[in-house]
């Protein structure tokens, strides 16, 4: 996605991060009472090795500091050439000695993006900058002392592991009205699907955050790895303060909680909201990540919270759902969503779509098809689901009865074969009759359906056929009286010899 530098620029000077004394722009001319300094992997001979390698099983400290004092930027670049090595880099961060971490997530998801991989992107308080330096301006605040660990839980020795952690250090401890940064990720894998029942109760929501005590959570990143077609969206979110069996917050669909609308049509990145993966080639068809930061509209809770969110309408969808959430509380933290084994944490691999042996897929004859009185072309099916050989089909938008689209077929072998094809069925599609070599075969086939789904696989019959190519037409007889259009869909065609 390109965006304009100079725009960026603007924006991310009007808008900081406010905490540990610091504010607005407003605020760079007042004077304050801090200490800055930085940790980083320098090379301590003043070469330029400045890179730090994590063996398999091995930890990484970057940071240890003594308080007070605040985390204000934290950079790192990485070279492995392990797959999904950002999901196998554990990140944890602790704060004034204690022992369970309050940060806690695969690195790659930390910085803002699921899935394992990397992506250019600029939010406010996170960025992936040409989708190598990975940036994060959330200000982390501690009194006694601060620790910042890398665990390498793959099984390839990361090459090279580059870092800054710039910080501040006050002579003064941190008042009682400053609560400690925190980050969990979170998976379920698969979400289990419900019946579709009015949900009301969310009991069977997908969980992005828990926590115990007093804070406010201020947004996460969000990725689905879709295990079925159609839109994974339309789940409401809900957040439930302090105990309460009724949310206080109660959201429309899933795209409106991330700030879109009408779904996710394409790749942006916003100071608040994005999408920073969706739509892409095989290797991501599946897979979507959103992002959502409570920066000027935190969620403030006094005992606890729970946000959640349905997968799908009423959670009537099963996908590979995971997320990264973040928000400030005092201590102790609940231990919520300890970071699973490595073998929990890796990404799926890229579905690969339905193949049908020895059929003719539909979209192949596309270039060579000839129609009249409508127009064809190849068309994706993936976003109704996963039931059509190649995720696609030949498309025919007929305008009215008459109309035809035909398309030639090669034979080898000259023999008699059953004739059968998969089609596509919806309220705009009409009634075809099949016809090979100007003859009718078989009866004609009704495209109608309240929803778009695929056929049962339909045999026309018998038919002999020479060696060659044979013009198979489909010719639009009529419609269904449910039926608004006359379109036709093919799948796939299949001559089985007998």
């Amino acid at each position: 996605m390109r965006m304009k530098p100079g725009l960026w620029t603007v924006i991310l000077v009007l808008v900081t991060l406010g905490s540990c004394g610091a504010g607005t722009i407003d605020d760079l001319y007042h004077l304050r009472e801090a200490h800055s300094a930085r940790m980083s992997s320098y090379d301590r001979s003043g070469g330029n090795a400045d890179a730090r390698p994590i063996a398999p099983g091995a930890t990484l400290t970057l940071a240890e500091l003594q308080g007070p004092g605040c985390i204000r930027h934290i950079w790192v670049t990485i070279a492995s050439g392990e797959d999904a090595f950002l999901r196998k880099l554990a990140l944890r961060m602790y704060w004034d000695g204690e022992e369970n971490p309050s940060v806690e997530a695969p690195v790659g998801d930390f910085f803002g993006v699921g899935h394992g991989i990397v992506t250019h992107y600029i939010s406010l308080p996170l960025a992936m900058i040409t989708s190598r330096g990975f940036n994060c301006y959330f200000p982390m605040p501690f009194n006694k002392s601060a620790r910042i660990t890398v665990t390498n839980d793959g099984q390839q020795p990361v090459g090279a592991f580059y870092y800054h952690v710039d910080y501040e250090t006050y002579d003064r401890p941190l008042g009682p009205d400053v609560a400690y940064f925190h980050a969990r990720w979170h998976r379920e894998n698969p979400t289990t699907a419900t019946d579709g029942s009015p949900n009301t109760t969310g009991a069977d929501n997908y969980v992005i955050l828990e926590a115990r005590g007093r804070g406010h959570y201020v947004g996460c990143n969000y990725s689905v790895h879709q295990l079925s077609g159609g839109w994974w969206g339309e789940g409401d979110d809900m957040m439930f303060i302090d105990g309460e069996q009724t949310p206080s917050i109660i959201g429309t669909g899933s795209e409106d909680y991330f700030n879109s609308a009408w779904g996710f049509a394409h790749e942006y990145a916003g100071n608040f909201l994005g999408c920073t993966v969706v739509g892409r080639g095989e290797e991501l068809a599946d897979k979507t990540c959103v992002y959502r930061y409570h920066i000027l509209d935190p969620v403030h809770f006094s005992k606890s919270i729970r946000v959640t969110i349905e997968h799908g309408h009423a959670n009537d969808r099963s996908d590979d759902v995971s997320s990264q959430a973040y928000w400030y509380q005092t201590e102790p933290h609940y231990n919520w969503s300890p970071l699973p084994p490595v073998a929990e944490r890796v990404p799926r691999t890229a579905r690969q779509p339905k193949v049908v042996a020895g059929a003719i897929e539909g979209e192949s004859l596309v270039p060579a098809a000839r129609a009249e009185g409508g127009e064809v072309s190849a068309q994706p099916m993936a976003a109704f689901g996963y039931d059509w050989s190649g995720d696609a089909q030949l498309w025919y938008r007929a305008g009215a009865p008459g109309g035809f689209v035909a398309v030639r077929v090669h034979v080898d072998t000259e023999s008699d074969y059953e004739v059968a094809g998969h089609f596509t069925k919806a309220r705009d599609y009409g009634v075809f009759q099949l016809e090979i070599d100007g003859k009718p075969l078989g009866q004609p086939f009704d495209g109608y359906n309240d929803g778009v789904i695929a056929s049962p696989e339909i045999s026309f019959g018998k038919v002999h056929l020479a060696a060659g190519d044979h013009e198979f037409r489909f010719e639009v007889t009529g419609k269904n009286a449910g039926a608004v259009g006359c379109m036709i869909g093919v799948d796939y065609l299949l001559l089985k010899p007998m």
